[in-house]
């Protein structure tokens, strides 16, 4: 048998008929709300800048009064940031979500005046490479007793997992403070679908505590529109703030924080 080029006529004119039927089908598909879902999976590169202080008492030396801005710490980053929603379609199964994201910044400076740091002082005018590395992995299990298509509000419980490194070293030698803190948070959820495909969003957890070795307070909120123009796909931008105000004892050392990260974000929305 010898090919001809017009047998393929047919197969060509069947996939432009079903390619011109999935556009529509597709668009059509915005006219489900931007929360309506059972999974969500949100990607993010999240923009923070680091803001406040932090202060380190080590063996009973008190510890300097340190501006993240002393020590050039608070240039932007980009910081990958990952969540993971579930709504059990399930009537008194609460929903899920899961998080974590990670963040590190390293800069070196010129001291404009003398620090203590830890059992460590650093003099004025001396030249110091400073880190801060923090990583926050967190879970809550949360009710929406107003979930409809136009609005929903909702409560819930979690927990914060934060990892918190920070460090100064100059030509003498090296300081560092590192803490594993475990925060149980009260969680508020909020949407506003202001069309089928575009929605408003809010969510914030947080606790003022004053148990196991932790006095003070820790909050995280964000605030994003998501486009959702197709069924299983969207798009999501926001802004993000998470504060630390709190000190921290285990064993001789104290640290104190009051460190904020915010910033603008974005990303992609997958949900299902």
């Amino acid at each position: 048998m010898v090919w001809a080029p017009n047998e393929g006529a047919p197969v060509r004119r069947i996939a432009l008929t079903l390619a011109s039927l999935a556009v529509p089908v597709a668009i059509s598909a915005a006219d489900t709300e931007a929360n309506n879902f059972w999974i969500r999976i949100q990607a993010d590169a999240w923009m923070p800048e680091l803001g406040g202080g932090v202060a380190f008492q080590s063996n009973g030396t008190a510890g300097s009064d340190i501006d993240m801005e002393d020590l050039k710490l608070t240039d932007g980053q980009v910081v990958p940031m990952i969540d993971v929603y579930i709504k059990p379609p399930i009537p008194f199964i609460p929903n899920i979500h899961m998080g974590v994201y990670t963040f590190n910044v390293g800069e070196t400076a010129t001291l404009a005046s003398t620090i203590t740091f830890g059992g460590t002082t650093f003099t004025s005018g001396t030249v110091v490479t400073s880190e801060v590395d923090l990583a926050d992995a967190y879970a809550e299990l949360y009710y929406m007793p107003l979930d409809l298509d136009v609005a929903g509000l909702g409560l819930g419980l979690g927990v914060h997992g934060l990892q918190t490194d920070i460090s100064i070293e100059d030509s003498g030698g090296r300081e560092k403070f590192a803490t594993d803190v475990v925060f149980p948070v009260i969680s508020l959820h909020a949407h506003v679908n202001i069309l089928d495909s575009l929605g408003i969003e809010i969510e914030g957890n947080g606790i003022r505590a004053d148990v196991g070795g932790i006095d003070g307070m820790f909050m995280d909120g964000r605030a994003q529109l998501v486009w959702r123009p197709f069924n299983w796909f969207g798009l999501n931008a926001g802004f993000r703030g998470v504060m630390l105000d709190a000190d921290i004892e285990e064993d001789q050392d104290k640290v104190s924080f009051d460190l904020i990260l915010s910033g603008p974000y974005a990303g992609l929305v997958a949900q299902f």
